[in-house]
């Protein structure tokens, strides 16, 4: 018979679609791997080598049995490390028959995946179920990069456990000469001389909100010698909406020249005005970069269930700022939302 909602078939089949859109369940995953054992997060077609975007889709694979997309906050480099990125993926929930089943708890999707990624230096720490409408890589409204330098005590010889994690050089730096030349890159800039041939950005302009040098303790202290006094960790931390690609890493190899006095901070001046990519310095190492956090609006995160998401904990873990409501209603079954950007270093 015929209705206004079309036959019988069709509003079946209409029901379904319905059905799989209402019930498909959106997540955000707080990712972290060593960059070392990849070519990079983006996918590649040859099979010969990883990156971590194919290993984590291969984990989903394995836990739902069908092929799931996984959507990046930040595109990392080969070699670029990460403590916190984001993604997000939709998984849709059905039996033996085929039904659609009620989305899993977020706590089972990453003990699933975890388990399946036992073999790779990557874990997920944290899972989030989201709205439909959050994206990982356009709603994210900062990003913060961490690059780590150890200097001195020949560590660049020696520190067995710091290889692979940090750019490493047997000299000691300028550190004051150093957080100088960090506040001509702080700002809205035209950044043409520190990004790569390959950048694919349509505008060179990046707007520089955190650029600070942090001297920090040895993971290992006790691996120096007790008379080495010149032995030195150092944090260079950026944050920005979003970078260029190789911005981070043509940044920081500027800093590493002013320190070790092979330039000044007019230098620096300089070739930021006139945009002189042949006087910047060799990229540094991919393998000191960290991508530490990346962040969103507490908007997307005000509404979920209260018994499965704590947004205090969450806001503590991924830099939200919070504008907690009294009215006790809005974290009762309520879906949530969330959302994520992409950047390439």
């Amino acid at each position: 018979t015929q209705s206004t909602w079309g036959t019988r078939s069709q509003q079946r089949r209409l029901w379904r679609r319905w059905e799989l859109v209402v019930l498909m369940q959106r997540y955000l995953l707080v990712i972290q791997y060593m960059g070392t054992a990849f070519i990079g997060w983006q996918r590649q077609r040859s099979r010969n080598y990883e990156s971590v975007q194919g290993v984590i889709e291969a984990a989903v694979k394995q836990f739902i049995g069908s092929e799931v997309s996984v959507v990046v906050s930040s595109r990392t480099d080969a070699g670029v490390n990460a403590l916190r990125n984001t993604a997000h993926i939709d998984l849709i929930r059905t039996d033996k028959m085929g039904a659609v089943l009620p989305p899993l708890p977020p706590q089972a999707v990453r003990a699933a995946l975890n388990n399946n990624l036992l073999e790779h230096p990557v874990a997920i720490s944290d899972v989030y179920p989201v709205s439909p409408d959050f994206s990982a890589r356009f709603c994210a409204t900062k990003r913060r990069y961490v690059y780590r330098v150890e200097t001195g005590c020949q560590v660049w010889r020696h520190a067995v456990f710091s290889r692979g994690r940090s750019w490493m050089m047997k000299e000691t730096l300028d550190v004051s000469a150093m957080k100088a030349a960090c506040e001509v890159f702080i700002g809205r800039h035209d950044f043409t001389a520190f990004r790569s041939s390959r950048c694919q950005a349509k505008s060179p302009v990046k707007r520089i909100q955190t650029l600070r040098i942090e001297e920090v303790t040895a993971c290992f202290p006790g691996l120096c010698s007790s008379s080495a006094t010149s032995h030195q960790v150092l944090h260079i931390v950026t944050e920005a909406p979003s970078f260029l690609y190789n911005q981070v890493r043509l940044i920081v190899a500027t800093l590493v020249a002013v320190g070790r006095g092979q330039m000044t901070v007019e230098d620096v001046k300089h070739i930021l005005h006139t945009r002189q990519r042949s006087k910047v310095p060799a990229l540094a190492p991919a393998e000191g970069l960290y991508l530490d956090n990346v962040m969103y609006e507490a908007k997307w995160f005000k509404h979920l269930p209260a018994h499965e998401f704590d947004l205090l904990e969450f806001a503590d873990r991924i830099d939200l700022t919070l504008d907690v409501e009294d009215d006790q209603s809005s974290t009762d079954n309520n879906t949530d939302n969330s959302t994520d950007n992409s950047t390439d270093n």
